[in-house]
């Protein structure tokens, strides 16, 4: 669907944010400090600690229930 003016106004301010955080900070960097092991990282978005790198499953829920609430879809 289209991000026309109608899709943003389906969300409020904070949701709006989330949106704009998450497609903003998904694919900076590798998630990847020192302080974790080899094996792990930290959520791009939250920055909770998570196996591998990328966002977290909680981000990519919350991303996607978002993205349906904008679509005027059903928000589980």
């Amino acid at each position: 669907m289209k991000r026309d003016k109608a899709w943003w106004a389906r969300l409020d301010a904070p949701e709006r944010w989330k949106v704009w955080n998450y497609e903003r900070f998904q694919h900076s960097g590798t998630g990847h400090s020192s302080y974790y092991p080899d094996d792990c990282g930290e959520c791009p978005v939250c920055g909770e600690m998570k196996m591998g790198v990328g966002p977290c499953t909680a981000c990519d829920n919350e991303y996607m229930a978002l993205i349906a609430k904008a679509s005027g879809g059903v928000v589980k």
